[in-house]
C-alpha cells in the first residue's frame, strides 16, 4: 500500500469506492482536519488506473459532460459553477468515475484582436478566502468546466469562449497572487506589510500547488489559467442535491431523465 492508503487503512476508511469521502470515519478525520478532503482529491490525481477504464472515461465522461452543459444552457442560468460542478461529480460517481471539485481562481486571457479585456475570477479579496471559480477533475480529465461561457459578462467574451471544457491538458502555469487575489486586496494586504500574499493566506502554500499544480488549457487561441486554492466537495447524495435545478429538474431528476437512456444509447451505439 502507498502512504495515502495506509493512512486511511488506519483510519478505517474504506477507499476502494468512488466518493468515498462520505465514509463516516473520512468525515471523522474531516472533524479533525478541515483539509482533509485535500487526501481525497490527492488519492483520485495519483491512483492507478487500468486502460479499460481510461478508455470508458475518454469516451464517456465528454459525453455526460456534453449532456449536463446543454441543459444548463436551456435553462439560461448564468454564474451556476459551483451547482453545476457538484451535480457533474455526483453524476460521474454514479457512473462510477472517480472524480473531485477544485475550488480556486480563473483567469482568462484572450487575444488582442478581440480587444477583450482579461477576465478574473479572484479567490481573495480584503481578507475574504472563498471559490473565485469550481470545476471537476476526473482523470484522465484535468479541467472539466461546464459554465464557463455561462458567467454573467459585461461584454462578448462568451462569444469567444467554448460552451464547455473537458481537457486533458498537463500544461503547468505559474501561480501568481495577481491570479488569485483582488488588486484591492493586495494593496490592503500591502499596507498591512504582507508582500507574498498566497503565501500568508496558505502557508504551505508552495507544497500545494506540487500537489495541486495550476492548469493552462487554450481553447480557439483563448489561455485559460485554472488555479486550484482548494478542496470541495458534495455534502449530500444525489437524492438530495437540490442547489442544481435546471428547466425545472434537479440533479437525481437529470440524471434519471436523460443521462441514463442517453448514456445507454450512446454505449449501444459504440458496442
Amino acid at each position: 500500500m502507498n502512504r495515502l492508503e495506509t493512512e486511511f487503512t488506519t483510519a478505517g476508511i474504506d477507499f476502494s469506492k468512488v466518493g468515498f469521502y462520505d465514509d463516516p470515519n473520512f468525515l471523522i478525520c474531516e472533524q479533525r482536519n478541515h483539509r482533509y478532503l485535500e487526501t481525497y482529491a490527492e488519492y483520485v490525481l495519483t491512483k492507478k488506473y487500468a486502460p479499460e477504464y481510461i478508455e470508458r472515461a475518454k469516451k464517456e465522461i465528454p459525453f455526460i459532460a456534453n449532456l449536463l452543459n446543454e441543459e444548463l444552457i436551456k435553462d439560461g442560468r448564468l454564474g451556476a459553477c459551483i451547482d453545476i460542478s457538484i451535480g457533474l461529480s455526483r453524476i460521474l460517481e454514479q457512473e462510477g468515475f472517480w472524480n473531485y471539485i477544485p475550488k480556486g481562481s480563473l483567469t482568462i486571457d484572450f487575444p488582442a484582436a478581440t480587444k477583450i479585456q482579461k477576465k478574473f475570477f479572484y479567490t481573495a479579496n480584503f481578507g475574504n478566502f472563498d471559490a473565485g471559480h469550481v470545476w471537476v477533475v476526473a482523470p484522465p480529465f484535468t479541467v472539466i468546466d461546464l459554465s464557463v461561457k455561462q458567467q454573467p459578462y459585461q461584454d462578448k467574451a462568451a462569444e469567444y469562449l467554448p460552451n464547455f471544457i473537458c481537457s486533458t491538458s498537463e500544461i503547468g502555469t505559474k501561480a501568481n497572487d495577481s491570479d488569485i487575489i483582488s488588486p484591492e486586496g493586495i494593496v490592503y494586504m500591502k499596507m498591512h506589510g504582507i508582500n507574498n500574499g498566497m503565501n500568508h493566506i496558505k502557508p504551505d502554500w508552495k507544497e500545494f500547488l506540487v500537489k495541486f499544480k495550476s492548469i493552462e488549457v487554450k481553447e480557439n487561441n483563448v489561455v485559460l489559467k485554472y488555479i486550484t486554492t482548494g478542496i470541495s466537495a458534495p455534502d449530500m447524495p444525489i437524492e438530495k442535491v437540490e442547489t442544481l435545478r435546471v428547466s425545472g429538474r434537479i440533479t437525481i431528476e437529470i440524471y434519471n431523465d436523460i443521462i441514463i437512456p442517453k448514456l445507454k444509447e450512446f454505449r449501444e451505439s459504440n458496442q
